[in-house]
């Protein structure tokens, strides 16, 4: 079992081996499921100040995208 602290959060990982060390089983918590609930937040905030009138052109759609790229660039 091991956690690591990475630029984008924590990531949590659990790995179970037989007898002769081969790997059975593995449970990784990445970074992403941690954050997603801030994510969800700031999407919705994001949202919430560039959409009107249910508009959503390709630069509002980029200000809502860097919500999530805040949370770790390999999530967006």
């Amino acid at each position: 079992m091991g956690v690591v602290e990475a630029p984008e959060g924590t990531m949590f990982h659990h790995y179970e081996t037989d007898a002769k060390g081969i790997i059975t089983g593995v449970n990784v918590i990445s970074p992403t499921q941690n954050n997603a609930a801030a994510m969800c937040m700031s999407v919705e905030k994001a949202a919430q100040s560039f959409v009107h009138k249910g508009e959503v052109t390709d630069d509002v759609l980029n200000m809502i995208q860097m919500a999530v790229r805040a949370y770790g660039p390999c999530d967006a």
